[in-house]
């Protein structure tokens, strides 16, 4: 199983319950996937000085595990990034698979040797203390505590399933952090592989199950007619009103405050996380930090100018193309003009927090 490279976009929240993880033996198998590691002799002095340590932080996304290795600095605060990974593992499309909404023998087979994978890599770069935690596919699946017990048995890893609203939390608390924007004059959209949010000031509006994946799956089943694994390689004009509808209806979900919030006021920030924003629509807006409504638009028609082949043939743009078309609809529905594009890892919080590692 090959781990690449990625950053992590989802965070942890500020109350978590963290849990020292040991290292639990691999067997020999497993070992030969990761070359011995060999730190240097300033890593071992670093790491046995009383302020450094070196922590691991495992994102279990609706569709891929992310990992990273950080090198931490308890007094100054400031940390080094050693290593990031993912593999690729489709919680969310397997439960929304099964006929009785649970992760079944073969996705759970498949998370656990991506944890063990995963054990083993923090194994060789020497990880002092690790956190896992879970989002919206953990939140969702109804044998999730049971499939939770069965990492920690045969990984050593003890994974934490986050509430919505704290994970909700936690990247607006990040959005204000590197904008340096008052959380008064803040609006954050989140886009997830399983859920979409909104959130203010202590409040946010969770879109349920109303994400990535089931959004485009909706438009190949109600639009299109065909089965949710395949893929959008065209849309006509109609159907592309259908759809446009049906993303404008989820935006009308948000609870009262917050439309108000949005629509009411003046000079207010609306930010938008998640690869969306960061990987598929800022590229191709005329300024890349800024996502404006005619930016979607001609990112969308850019998408369906493509032939067929070229959609079918490219792992990205059908979910490109669904995913733009469910935030113009928002945009649309709480009069939102432009997005604040902003990259950033809520991993950061996790490493500051000292209150949240023993």
């Amino acid at each position: 199983m090959s781990i690449d490279a990625i950053d992590s976009t989802e965070g942890l929240f500020e109350g978590a319950y963290f849990q020292e993880n040991s290292i639990m033996p691999i067997d020999a198998l497993s070992l030969n996937l990761v070359p011995e590691i060999e730190m240097s002799m300033q890593e071992k002095v670093q790491l046995n000085s009383a302020e450094m340590e070196r922590r691991a932080i495992i994102d279990i996304g609706s569709g891929g595990t992310k990992y990273l290795i950080a090198d931490y600095n308890r007094a100054t605060g400031d940390y080094t990034v050693i290593k990031e990974g993912k593999i690729n593992v489709p919680y969310q499309r397997a439960l929304n698979a099964s006929e009785d909404h649970t992760f079944g023998a073969e996705i759970r087979e498949q998370g656990i040797a991506a944890f063990q994978e995963i054990q083993d890599v923090f194994y060789q770069y020497g990880v002092q203390q690790s956190y896992a935690f879970a989002t919206e596919a953990f939140r969702q699946a109804g044998n999730a505590t049971d499939f939770v017990a069965e990492i920690a048995n045969r990984s050593g890893i003890s994974v934490h399933v986050l509430e919505q609203k704290d994970e909700a939390a936690i990247a607006f608390q990040q959005a204000a952090l590197h904008l340096g924007v008052p959380e008064e004059q803040l609006v954050v959209l989140e886009i997830g592989t399983g859920s979409f949010q909104l959130s203010i000031k202590d409040e946010t509006a969770h879109m349920g199950d109303l994400g990535s994946v089931p959004f485009h799956q909706r438009i190949l089943e109600e639009i299109l007619g065909v089965e949710a694994d395949g893929k959008i390689t065209s849309l006509t004009d109609e159907q592309m009103k259908v759809a446009d509808k049906i993303a404008r209806d989820i935006a009308r979900q948000a609870e009262k405050d917050i439309k108000n919030v949005i629509r009411g006021e003046a000079g207010r920030a609306v930010v938008g996380i998640g690869n969306l924003f960061t990987r598929s629509l800022a590229p191709h807006a005329a300024n890349p930090d800024v996502i404006t409504r005619r930016d979607i638009r001609n990112f969308i028609k850019e998408i369906l100018q493509k032939s067929p082949e070229e959609i079918q043939n490219d792992p990205f743009l059908s979910t490109d193309l669904s995913n733009a078309i469910l935030a113009l609809g928002f945009m649309k529905a709480l009069q939102i003009h432009e997005i604040q594009v902003l990259d950033t890892s809520n991993t950061t919080t996790i490493l500051r927090n000292d209150t949240n590692w023993s």
